[in-house]
């Protein structure tokens, strides 16, 4: 599948998908559209440097493919927003606009390390964008110091733990404590989750004792580019 790349500020960035793993869902066909450069390496430190206007632009661009990876392979994609984008209503209600365009249930990940809007705000936009078929996801909990406030006061569907707090779970099993409580709090709140940075078997198996059922990492899938994906390949690896 091709599509146009996202060209910005002299740099050419290519969409990425990663499959998650989800053991109660042998079927599931989920994951994460992510961005690289033509290298393949991280387009992160690009992005960051991105103009609220050209992070609109990277959005309805990820959408496009989203909406193609739905049409073509039955794909369901998370992506990251940059949070900046719906801080003021104007932009916010262009956001909301932009959502609109996603064919399919898409899920929309909002950062812990970056302001959000109040919690009043934020729910009224999580109900916009449920109201459009799609879901919300708090990413990279764990990472952040307003964590407990973002889990508790704001209505994100899916909770996503950050892999510094399983980092030598197997070396440390106070940590383990800690992630097996974790998940009985996002399951009392009826929140989802996937657990991301899963990179060895060794961590796999304890978080897997520890209740977690949803992985994201290398371990697991590495990403592949979209035009290289093979979905046969995909549902084998998620088997």
């Amino acid at each position: 599948m091709n599509l146009e790349k996202f060209k910005v500020r002299g740099f050419i960035v290519e969409p990425f998908f990663q499959l998650y793993k989800n053991l109660d869902d042998t079927e599931s066909m989920s994951g994460e559209l992510l961005t690289r450069l033509e290298n393949g390496e991280s387009a992160y430190d690009v992005i960051s440097q991105l103009t609220i206007v050209e992070h609109l632009e990277l959005l309805e661009w990820l959408i496009r493919n989203s909406n193609q990876l739905f049409k073509n392979f039955g794909l369901h994609c998370s992506m990251n927003i940059d949070n900046n984008i719906v801080i003021e209503s104007r932009t916010r209600d262009e956001f909301l606009r932009i959502s609109e365009m996603s064919d399919r249930t898409t899920t929309f990940e909002f950062t812990e390390t970056h302001a959000m809007p109040s919690a009043i705000d934020s729910n009224a936009m999580f109900r916009r964008l449920r109201d459009q078929g799609h879901s919300c996801a708090l990413d990279d909990f764990g990472t952040g110091l307003n964590g407990m406030t973002l889990l508790t006061d704001y209505d994100f569907d899916i909770v996503k733990v950050d892999r510094v707090l399983t980092i030598d779970i197997e070396k440390r099993p106070e940590k383990l404590k800690v992630l097996s409580l974790l998940h009985e709090m996002i399951s009392a709140l009826n929140k989802s989750h996937v657990v991301e940075g899963v990179e060895s078997k060794e961590v796999f198996d304890l978080l897997v004792t520890a209740g977690f059922r949803v992985f994201q990492g290398y371990l697991l899938d590495s990403p592949i580019p979209i035009s290289q994906l093979n979905v046969s390949q995909l549902l084998k690896e998620q088997r």
